[in-house]
């Protein structure tokens, strides 16, 4: 392990889940099953780092039309970690320093050159109470890039919920652990009726009491009545 790839390694076991891209240079690298991944989603050449039996899988794209690759990743359904060099190569002594600067998933995308000027782009939620399986379900949903935001509940029904998902149309669903883990046939007719990105997430991210402070610190306001939404327990949740 030469001292860059150390630093890759380091920087990559902390994104186990998303696609790094590792700037050198003029160009963003990817190395390991990540660069096997790209050669297949991005049609472009897989190379290796050293040779024979310490080769290591490489694929790059030039940083001046990294968006279009990000996007492709995005529509095949991953997250992408853009790592820069975050200090000037002239001034490092000895390995330049890196970190990861942003995770771009496909509901969070704001970029215009990555964006459909046309079409919105919502981050999806979904909020299924534990207790109870066939209780109120929450969805809220929100395009960054123009703030969109809106959220409702209603009773559990499959049908229902595939319907609105449907008119939606989310780039991204975030969903708890919980479903995923107790309601896999849930998530399966999900996944088998609208072409989307599943993001679980901890149950505690939708825990219904920091949901409802986060949103009256966020809009400054002593509660949501004036939104319409003050006994949406679940859609609070969601959102």
């Amino acid at each position: 392990m030469t001292p860059l790839m150390e630093q890759y390694q380091a920087i990559k076991q902390k994104y186990p889940q998303e696609i790094l891209f590792f700037r050198l240079g003029d160009f963003y690298e990817m190395f390991y099953d990540d660069a096997k991944l790209a050669s297949r989603v991005l049609g472009i050449t897989l190379t290796s780092r050293f040779k024979d039996q310490k080769a290591v899988p490489m694929a790059g794209v030039p940083y001046h039309s990294v968006a279009t690759y990000i996007n492709r990743f995005l529509k095949a359904g991953h997250r992408v970690a853009i790592c820069e060099q975050t200090e000037p190569v002239e001034q490092a002594d000895g390995l330049v320093d890196r970190s990861v600067v942003r995770v771009i998933t496909p509901g969070t995308v704001v970029e215009e050159n990555i964006l459909d000027s046309k079409l919105p782009n919502f981050l999806c939620a979904l909020y299924l109470e534990s207790q109870n399986p066939q209780s109120q379900i929450g969805i809220a949903w929100i395009d960054l890039s123009t703030g969109e935001f809106k959220t409702e509940e209603f009773s559990y029904n499959i049908n229902r919920l595939i319907d609105e998902l449907l008119r939606i149309n989310p780039s991204e669903c975030l969903i708890t652990e919980y479903l995923t883990e107790q309601h896999p046939g849930i998530i399966s007719t999900m996944k088998n009726s609208i072409q989307t990105t599943f993001t679980p997430l901890s149950d505690w991210a939708f825990e219904y009491t920091n949901a409802y402070k986060t949103l009256i610190e966020h809009f400054q306001t002593t509660n949501l009545s004036g939104f319409g939404c003050e006994n949406l327990t679940s859609g609070i949740s969601a959102s």
